[in-house]
């Protein structure tokens, strides 16, 4: 017979299965011919297009064009100015995730 306890265990491990979440692994910028900026390649999981693109910052700088691989593993973007560091940071409002490379 199961407690109070664990059933309250057991539906807190169903919930959090259930959330959304990302995983970002590796970031590398590129500068784009001609001064047109600098392209950046963010590879995670879970990078996938929703109703409102995400919030996607490099070293402080916001990233433009935001371009997913099918897969969800890939995030494609274009940066107007050099990043200060290679601190990314992608926000959808509803999760967040952080790497700091």
């Amino acid at each position: 017979m199961s407690t109070r306890a664990d059933r309250w265990r057991e539906a807190r491990a169903r919930a959090l299965a259930r959330r959304p979440w990302l995983r970002l692994d590796r970031v590398r910028v590129t500068e784009r011919a001609k001064g047109a900026g600098w392209e950046v390649v963010i590879e995670g999981m879970h990078l996938h297009p929703v109703v409102s693109p995400p919030a996607v910052t490099v070293g402080g700088v916001a990233a433009e064009r935001l371009t997913f691989a099918p897969d969800g593993r890939t995030l494609r973007a274009v940066l107007t100015r050099r990043p200060s560091s290679l601190h990314v940071v992608v926000d959808y409002g509803f999760v967040r995730a952080e790497l700091r490379a």
